[in-house]
């Protein structure tokens, strides 16, 4: 209820950690975290309300679809520097051989 004795709904949304509160949100913290908003009371408010949190759900499966992404480029660009670096350091220990006479253990 408000100040004003009339109902208000107000819409929880679930934060993860490194997520901010809207701006025009109030951020109750705990865990979960949840950031909040006052719903306008109208006749398609449920149905605004749901679209709403399922556009928000899309969203943010897509930032850690899109982060995901980003970690796996991140670990192949590694991977591949880490290979070229062991078939240089093996061409070049098998140079050095070469010239001083020694055996691959």
């Amino acid at each position: 209820m408000s100040d004003r004795g009339e109902l208000v709904t107000f819409e929880f949304t679930p934060l993860m950690a490194h997520d901010e509160a809207h701006a025009d949100s109030i951020l109750i913290t705990g865990t979960p975290r949840y950031g909040t908003s006052r719903v306008p009371r109208s006749v398609r408010s449920r149905s605004a309300a749901r679209q709403r949190a399922a556009r928000r759900r899309t969203e943010r499966a897509a930032a850690l679809e899109r982060e995901g992404i980003a970690r796996a480029r991140t670990a192949l660009e590694r991977d591949v520097e880490a290979r070229e670096l062991m078939a240089e350091t093996r061409s070049t220990g098998d140079a050095l051989r070469s010239v001083t006479g020694q055996d691959r253990r």
